[in-house]
């Protein structure tokens, strides 16, 4: 099982080893599910199932049963029962990890399931095959009345799944509010380096599907990028994103439990939709509307009820700029609960805090900003920013996610910026970024080939082995012919 695992881990490199890496700068999504009843953990549909576990058990335990078990029926029971217990350990402890517990417990009822009915199946297999043969009933004769019972009991206690899945795969185009809202498509329409859309996160949202089916939005418009995408932990800026959710809603979606959300605030929205470059939001409940339409902050650009668009009055946000308030580098392992509450207090705030390692001063003029700098975009694509500034050597601030892939292609360095942003200091024009590769995805892919062609050496040489064997055999087959 070592060996076997550790290739797996291998193989696996070229993928799993950059999320190992990218765990420091993950959002923790470590919320513990409360239910108020058991149902809900010991399922009505795998009751059978647990009946039988536990039959089986008690079978297991009976000493003239015991005693026919074999040793590899015993290990195979020890190898079930050992990923039942480690699947009982993570699940209270995913929080530890930055998880939510119940996406560990499914894995608790799988190898559950899995433990009991082998476990019974075995039981019954010693009682009418070697304890009783004669008996009328055959151990094959049992499999199919439980497998018969089994399809009685799922078709009549599997309700909600066909339901959710049904509602789930009929598309965008047959839910409530989707003629509504496809005909704003035009209006919210733009490029890759358009400012954000926000859309309100709220209940009113499941008539399209969930509270979550707006984060397909670029899809639709002509991939203007949104506020929430659908990697939610993976971008660092996902604090900040949902602290403004909660600003322009009453009944925010609150899926963060480390980082509280915030109340509903238009003033306080307005502030940090500049901040997250951001200039329009979305809105469908009536409570968010009628406070839009109070704010002397926005206008309405667009209405298709139950959706109204509100845009900022007033937005001068730009996508790359000068860094506009002092740096202030911070040595905290805890730095992302300050850039969410340096991010909660903006624009009361003097400095900007850049997070470093060990301490290290930040190497690079600043002075006030006196006037803008001259930046000009000449590329913006996935995986490429190419640009031209009169002001290098200075802070710039890229209002996008920090990611340890992305670089300089020439002179340069890159920070982790709050909320999550990446403060770059180019030395040169033009200004070249890529998303490229860390040292760590170039071993992984390393490794993954590695263990691919340790893989196809050992099939290689199991098949010349039987290859030689088989003619070793025939060989001594011709010699006792002869």
């Amino acid at each position: 099982m070592i060996l076997t695992h550790t290739l797996a881990f291998l193989l696996l490199a070229g993928w799993l080893w950059p999320l190992l890496e990218m765990h420091a700068l993950t959002i923790p999504n470590d919320g513990i599910y409360l239910s108020r009843h058991w149902q809900n953990f010991l399922l009505k549909t795998l009751w059978p199932v647990f009946v039988g576990g536990l039959t089986g058990g008690i079978l297991y335990c009976v000493p003239v049963i015991n005693r026919q078990w074999q040793a590899p029926q015993r290990q195979a029971l020890a190898l079930l029962l050992a990923a039942l217990a480690l699947s009982g350990t993570f699940w209270p402890g995913a929080n530890r990890i930055g998880l939510a517990d119940i996406r560990f417990f499914p894995y608790i009822e799988l190898f559950a399931v899995i433990t009991g009915s082998w476990l019974l199946g075995e039981s019954l297999t010693i009682i009418l095959t070697k304890l009783y043969p004669h008996t009328f009933l055959s151990a094959n004769g049992v499999t199919l009345v439980i497998i018969g019972f089994m399809c009685y009991w799922l078709y009549h206690t599997v309700d909600i799944t066909p339901q959710w899945s049904a509602w789930n795969h009929s598309g965008y185009e047959y839910k409530a509010s989707w003629r509504q809202l496809s005909t704003l498509f035009p209006v919210l329409a733009g490029e890759p380096d358009s400012p954000r859309l926000l859309f309100e996160h709220a209940q009113v949202n499941k008539d399209l599907g969930s509270t979550r089916s707006l984060e397909a939005l670029p899809m639709f418009l002509g991939r203007r990028p949104v506020l929430e995408g659908l990697y939610m932990e993976s971008a660092l800026l996902a604090l900040a994103i949902y602290y403004l959710q909660s600003e322009v809603t009453k009944l925010p979606s609150l899926p963060l439990v480390r980082f509280p959300s915030a109340s509903f605030d238009i003033a306080s929205a307005a502030q940090h939709m500049s901040l997250l470059h951001s200039n329009e939001v979305l809105v469908q409940s009536s409570e968010s509307k009628s406070a839009f339409e109070k704010s002397r902050l926005f206008q309405k650009t667009a209405e298709s009820s139950p959706f109204t668009v509100y845009r900022l009055a007033h937005f001068d946000s730009q996508f790359i700029q000068l860094l506009p308030l002092k740096p202030r580098a911070i040595n905290d392992p805890y730095w992302m609960e300050h850039a969410f509450s340096w991010f909660k207090h903006y624009p009361k705030i003097d400095n900007w805090p850049i997070y470093t390692q060990n301490e290290e001063p930040l190497d690079f003029y600043y002075t006030a900003i006196l006037q803008p700098a001259t930046i000009k975009l000449l590329t913006f694509e996935r995986e490429k920013i190419v640009l031209t500034t009169d002001r290098p050597g200075f802070p710039h601030l890229v209002k996008m996610s920090f990611h340890p892939r992305w670089q300089f292609k020439g002179k340069g360095r890159i920070y982790l910026a709050a909320p999550g942003y990446m403060v770059v200091v180019p030395e040169v024009n033009p200004v070249e970024l890529v998303y490229g590769a860390t040292f760590i995805d170039r071993w992984g892919k390393a490794f993954s080939i590695l263990a691919l062609v340790v893989v196809i050496i050992q099939l290689v040489r199991k098949r010349l082995k039987s290859v030689t064997e088989n003619r070793q055999s025939i060989a001594v087959g011709k010699g006792l012919l002869i």
